[in-house]
C-alpha cells in the first residue's frame, strides 16, 4: 500500500485491516518496515508496539484511532518512575504525551478532552468489635478527578518546531500552577495516575471528546475508549538522586504503595528502608 511518510496516513474502512503497509523512509536513512495483521513482533497490527522514532516520528493507523501505549510518554502502564521528564517541544515543561495511531482532535472547546485521577490515600478506622480490640486504622486508595490541576492541549502545535505534524496525534498533559487542597502546584504529586477520554453519555464509549481526525470517513469517529495509566511512586521521594533517609519524611507525608497491596502500611516503610540501605537496589 505504498510507504508511509506523515500522520495523515490512515485506512478509513472502521474495524477492518486487510493486507499489508509498509512504513518508513528510505530516504532519510529508515528501515522500510511492513505493518499486517499476519505480521509477528513488534509490526503486528492493527496495534503494533513498534515505536514511530523508528519509522520517521509517523504512524499508521486503523479508524477509528486507538492509543499507542508504548509510543506514549511515559507508556502506558510504566511503574516506578520518580518524575515526568521535560518535553522539549512542550517548552520543556514537564508534560505527559499521549500519542494515538492517526490523528485527533476534540469535540468541544468548552470541555477539557480527557478526565485525569490521582490515587490518593485516605484514613480508614473500622470500628472494632470487642474480639478484635487491635484492629488498627489503615490507609486505603481513593482515586480523585484532578483534571483541574492541568493544562491539557489536544493535537498542539510546538512553539519549538511548528512544521512538526507528529503533534497532530498527540495529547499533551502538564500541571498548572494552581495550588489549593487538591492541586500541588506546578509538579506531578508521587502518585499513581490513569487518564481516559470524557465521555458526554455515561458508559457510552462512543461519545469520546478526543476524535479521530482527518480520516476519509463522512463524520470523524471518536477514538478507540482507552485508559493510561502510570505511576510515579518511586523511593526517591525527595528527589535527591539516590533513595536516602530525607525520603522516610517524604513518605509519612505522601505515602507509596510499594508492594502494591492497596494499603501504605509499615510493611511499605520496611521496603523503603530496605532500599535506602542497599542503595536503592
Amino acid at each position: 500500500m505504498g510507504t508511509y511518510r506523515s500522520s495523515r496516513s490512515a485506512i478509513s474502512q472502521p474495524a477492518l485491516w486487510t493486507g499489508a503497509v509498509q512504513v518508513g523512509e528510505t530516504t532519510a536513512g529508515c528501515p522500510l518496515l511492513e505493518v499486517s495483521p499476519t505480521q509477528s513482533g513488534n509490526w503486528k497490527g492493527p496495534y503494533y508496539s513498534g515505536l514511530s522514532a523508528s519509522i520517521g516520528s509517523g504512524s499508521v493507523g486503523l479508524v477509528p484511532f486507538n492509543l499507542h501505549d508504548t509510543d506514549c510518554l511515559p507508556p502506558n502502564g510504566t511503574k516506578g518512575i520518580c518524575e515526568i521528564n521535560p518535553y522539549l517541544p512542550n517548552n520543556n515543561k514537564r508534560t505527559v504525551v499521549l500519542r494515538h495511531y492517526g490523528p485527533v482532535s476534540q469535540a468541544s472547546e468548552t470541555l477539557v478532552a480527557v478526565v485525569i485521577e490521582r490515587q490518593d490515600w485516605a484514613v480508614h478506622c473500622p470500628t472494632p468489635p470487642p474480639v478484635f480490640p487491635n484492629l488498627t486504622c489503615l490507609l486505603v486508595p481513593v482515586w480523585n478527578d484532578v483534571t483541574s490541576c492541568f493544562y491539557v492541549s489536544v493535537a498542539p502545535t510546538s512553539s519549538i518546531s511548528p512544521s512538526n505534524i507528529t503533534g497532530e496525534r498527540e495529547i499533551w498533559i502538564w500541571p498548572k500552577t494552581t495550588v489549593n487542597s487538591i492541586c500541588p502546584g506546578e509538579t506531578w504529586s508521587s502518585r499513581s495516575y490513569r487518564i481516559r477520554p470524557r465521555l458526554s453519555t455515561p458508559n457510552d464509549a462512543t461519545t469520546t471528546h478526543v476524535r479521530s481526525d482527518q480520516t476519509l470517513v463522512a463524520i470523524d469517529p471518536p477514538v478507540v475508549y482507552w485508559q493510561h495509566t502510570f505511576s510515579l511512586e518511586c523511593f526517591d521521594l525527595n528527589l535527591s538522586c539516590a533513595p536516602d533517609m530525607g525520603d522516610v519524611p517524604v513518605f509519612l507525608d505522601q505515602h507509596a504503595d510499594y508492594n502494591e497491596d492497596e494499603v501504605v502500611d509499615t510493611q511499605d516503610l520496611s521496603l523503603l528502608v530496605q532500599a535506602i540501605i542497599n542503595g536503592g537496589e
